[in-house]
């Protein structure tokens, strides 16, 4: 797993890189540093998911029907708090 911190600015491009060059079926998962903010992106090739944190329930739906495990689609962590660096 590797962990970035990307400029908001630059969410949409580095979103639709993913979404191109990922390659299947792995998947990344990007939130805001703010745990007040509930935006989580779920990106896979050719697809991505803006949701929430709390209920990604579609993007995981999406995610075990294409290849990816259960165990990976553990979404973790989902908010700055539970990283650990």
């Amino acid at each position: 797993m590797y962990k970035i911190e990307i400029p908001e600015k630059e969410i949409g491009f580095v979103t639709e890189f993913l979404k191109n060059y990922l390659i299947h079926p792995y998947y990344s998962h990007l939130y805001h540093e703010d745990p007040h903010n509930d935006t989580l992106i779920v990106v896979f090739n050719g697809i991505i998911f803006n949701t929430h944190k709390s209920n990604f329930i579609d993007a995981r739906n999406y995610g075990l029907s294409h290849g990816v495990t259960k165990k990976q689609m553990d979404v973790y962590p989902r908010d700055v708090q539970e990283e650990r660096w």
